[in-house]
């Protein structure tokens, strides 16, 4: 018998030292804290990123080293489940201040229970992100000057002014102004993601009546519509309003309606129509175009995901069209999705607030998520 409890006893020993093993090697901080919020513990990471040893932890409250968010400390929330990453800012011994990611967890069973917060310094990412959207806005800023000197300057080729050509001279002209028009949308693009992430992209909102978006969007794909003899059908009261940001929508009905025409084989149907539901409008552009594969649906949405590699290689788009969309509609207080089945077409559908409460609910439950 007494065999048995020493054998019990090296197995919980050797298995304590595994857990302090792992935990020495961690590489993010870890701090054990009671339902008080006081520290108990920390791993040898914490004393890496906040500094000094570990007798200038023990008893402190953890709101001295993640000095916002306390929200996440509270008796409350520390007794539930845990909590996803957050973005905090945390603080060393030094007084120096950092951004960080934090989770919470439980950590042991009751009437011994603490929490384990996980905290990693993210100053590197940080620093990172921000070289790399500054690296986007420089290249972005820095190719539309002679991007748009050289659009005018076809123009003028085009047109004649600078003497006439012939035909082989203006079809060479047409495709090299093609390719500027190309390069010129995806350096549009890269500034709109870039605003994007920034949080610099900038709202104009306003009650807007649904006809004069579809109307505008339309407009700008006539030339599209009609090359390609497209039958179009379009639905919608008359009365409908959203609140929203005018000409971003029009942005990304363009976007939908000018996939929808190149997927598209001439001669078929394109609808458009919006329908009032509850608080807000639904917003769908159906095509009978060549779908999308079940596999990509998810995906479609992403930056640089497009249904078919070979639509990048033959410069049919960049992968950022959608992505953009999906901010933008989301940025508005709405959602977006697609429908589709291969060989039968699509319906890319985006909803928005109907009215200024809807719209300030919508994007409450956004930020409080």
């Amino acid at each position: 018998m007494e065999a048995k409890v020493n054998s019990l006893e090296l197995r919980i020993e050797l298995s304590s030292q595994r857990i302090r093993t792992l935990v020495d090697a961690m590489p993010v901080g870890l701090f054990l804290i009671t339902e008080a919020g006081l520290i108990e513990a920390a791993n040898p990471q914490c004393l890496t990123t906040f500094g000094g040893q570990y007798g200038d932890y023990r008893g402190k409250n953890i709101t001295e080293f993640v000095i916002n968010h306390g929200e996440l400390f509270t008796p409350q929330a520390l007794q539930e489940s845990g909590s996803e990453s957050v973005t905090v800012t945390a603080r060393k011994l030094d007084g120096t201040e950092f951004p960080a990611v934090v989770v919470v967890r439980p950590f042991g069973t009751p009437p011994d229970q603490l929490s384990a917060i996980f905290v990693e310094d993210v100053t590197k990412k940080h620093e990172v992100e921000r070289m790399k959207q500054e690296f986007m806005a420089m290249v972005s800023h820095d190719l539309r000057t002679p991007l748009t000197s050289l659009m005018m300057t076809h123009e003028l080729l085009e047109s004649g002014n600078y003497g006439e050509l012939n035909e082989a001279g203006v079809r060479g002209m047409r495709r090299a102004s093609d390719s500027i028009k190309r390069l010129m949308n995806l350096v549009n693009d890269l500034l709109d993601l870039e605003k994007i992430e920034s949080g610099q992209l900038e709202l104009f909102l306003e009650l807007a009546p649904v006809s004069g978006l579809v109307e505008d969007s339309l407009d700008a794909v006539a030339a599209l519509v009609s090359k390609k003899e497209m039958q179009l059908v379009i639905s919608f009261k008359e009365d409908l309003l959203v609140y929203t940001d005018r000409e971003r929508i029009i942005q990304t009905m363009v976007n939908l309606l000018s996939n929808a025409i190149k997927f598209s084989e001439p001669g078929k149907q394109l609808i458009v129509k919006a329908e009032q539901r509850g608080d807000d409008v639904l917003f769908g552009i159906v095509d009978q175009g060549r779908g999308i594969p079940a596999e990509k649906i998810d995906s479609i949405f992403e930056r640089f995901k497009q249904v078919n590699r070979e639509d990048g290689a033959r410069g049919t788009g960049s992968g950022l069209g959608l992505a953009i969309c999906k901010s933008i509609v989301e940025l508005n207080g709405g959602k977006i999705g697609v429908v589709s089945q291969v060989g039968q077409g699509s319906t890319f559908w985006f909803s928005l607030p109907a009215n200024v409460e809807q719209y300030q609910r919508l994007t409450a439950v956004t930020n409080d998520k």
